[in-house]
């Protein structure tokens, strides 16, 4: 068979400089099999930073391109510059091996010419097909005792905590443990600090931002990156190993266990995920509801007429312009605090009901039993996994009894005048704002007013006043 068409593939599992150089080198020892035997080169097809084996997690586009140019007949020799860069594991290489022998096309590795059609061929190179897979597999399972190894003794991996630096080993430059990059360390106690202080997440990154305070990659802080921060359990000095909470870290933390706990309560109780600790545009959200399915409506988004308040059910039953429905609930809650009927409440001149103090009770004893599983979880006495589980039962009744609480409590901290209610209402911040809505109204309901309805209808909102 007279050779003349060669197709050059290159391969290399990780490009750290992005650079090519290693698939470079291989096309350049390829070229000069290829001149040596009078080949022409037709095509050079390169997978760069793409393993080959069954542990690997990518897609090898020069590979697919490499088989179609054998099935289409038109190469007479597939050069590579060794025999695991065709990939390292049974399966490919017997794909690999029948579209060569099907189709008439030979092989070249390490400037070795073998035909597949030839038994001993199949043979030599399904032995080095071995060697490749198990070579693979030893060093997957290296890997995994080096990870594993790492999490027993809580030592770091992966990206660079912020809040961190790495020590290196003097000799290797290897990794070897983090302490406190105190400049960053800082940031991350003031985060937690302010958050659990009352903070929004978005008001702490705007504080950031305000200060020129840079993230890790020296980007500007958002919400989410935030969030990311007050989530990440390693800043209480624990390893994380495949997502869960694994062991005690071997790096100092950067906030103590009590005031990690804190904040992921706080999250949890007021659904950090979401959206609604934000400006008085939200005022709202989770207090209004749909008149159709009850459902919780929530702020979504802005528009060219401001937020707008949507049904979170299925059906998605109710969508209202929020800031008429702001205006218009303000009103009445102001209103109401200047009746006849509540001025004893307004000033707070009653003592609390039975109802209140039990509720009130309650939620100290809830959250006194958290915080006792906080301190058996720091001393090891109790599983991540248990604290975890733990919370899911408690946490939502203590959110029933602060709701049992606010019935018929007007929130502490604020000295409501018995006058002049709305120059009082311009002083109070949003969070305020919400603790006043929250303590006087049980629920806003908001019902459709048809298809033609395209003006804003007063008479379709309606007010449930806490009792």
């Amino acid at each position: 068979m007279a050779i003349k068409r060669a197709l050059i593939y290159t391969r290399v599992s990780e490009d750290k400089t992005g650079e090519h150089r290693s698939v470079g080198e291989q096309e350049a020892a390829c070229r000069e099999t290829c001149v040596r035997n009078g080949w022409d080169v037709v095509e050079v097809l390169s997978d760069n930073s793409i393993g080959a084996s069954r542990h690997s997690s990518g897609h090898r586009d020069g590979w697919d391109k490499v088989h179609a140019r054998i099935e289409r007949g038109d190469i007479d020799v597939l050069v590579v510059w060794e025999f695991s860069r065709t990939g390292r594991d049974l399966y490919s290489w017997a794909v690999l091996r029948n579209a060569l022998a099907d189709n008439g096309t030979l092989f070249c590795e390490g400037g070795k010419i073998s035909d597949l059609s030839d038994g001993a061929d199949r043979l030599t190179l399904g032995v080095k097909s071995v060697i490749a897979e198990a070579a693979a597999d030893e060093t997957s399972a290296r890997v995994r005792r080096s990870l594993q190894a790492n999490a027993d003794r809580g030592r770091p991996h992966g990206r660079l905590l912020f809040g961190y630096r790495r020590v290196r080993d003097e000799l290797t430059g290897r990794p070897v443990g983090q302490v406190s990059n105190e400049e960053q360390a800082a940031v991350v106690r003031r985060v937690f600090a302010e958050y659990n202080a009352g903070s929004s997440r978005q008001d702490i990154a705007d504080g950031l931002n305000a200060e020129g305070i840079k993230t890790g990659t020296d980007k500007d802080w958002i919400a989410r990156r935030i969030g990311d921060l007050l989530r990440n359990i390693a800043y209480a000095g624990r390893r994380i190993h495949n997502g869960e909470d694994f062991a005690k870290a071997d790096w100092d933390p950067l906030v103590d266990m009590e005031t990690f706990l804190t904040a992921r309560r706080r999250r949890e109780a007021a659904g950090a995920n979401s959206t609604r600790a934000t400006k008085e545009a939200r005022l709202l959200s989770g207090v209004i509801r749909c008149g159709v399915c009850n459902a919780k409506m929530y702020s979504g988004g802005q528009s060219a007429k401001g937020h707008a308040y949507r049904c979170s059910g299925d059906s998605r039953c109710v969508q209202r312009t929020g800031v008429p429905c702001d205006e218009l609930v303000t009103a009445a809650l102001l209103d109401r605090l200047g009746s006849h009927d509540n001025s004893d409440r307004v000033r707070g001149d009653t003592e609390p009901s039975a109802d209140v103090i039990e509720a009130t009770n309650r939620v100290a004893a809830l959250e006194t039993q958290l915080d006792d599983l906080a301190v058996q979880f720091a001393a090891g006495e109790l599983s991540a996994k248990m604290l975890s589980k733990a919370e899911q039962l408690i946490l939502p009744k203590i959110a029933e009894a602060r709701k049992d609480a606010r019935q018929a409590a007007v929130p502490i901290n604020l000295d409501i005048p018995e006058s002049g209610h709305a120059q009082w209402w311009d002083t109070l911040d949003h969070k305020l704002r919400r603790e006043v809505v929250g303590a006087y109204i049980a629920a806003v309901f908001v019902h459709p007013v048809g298809q033609a309805g395209r003006t804003f209808d007063p008479s379709a909102i309606s007010v449930e006043w806490a009792t």
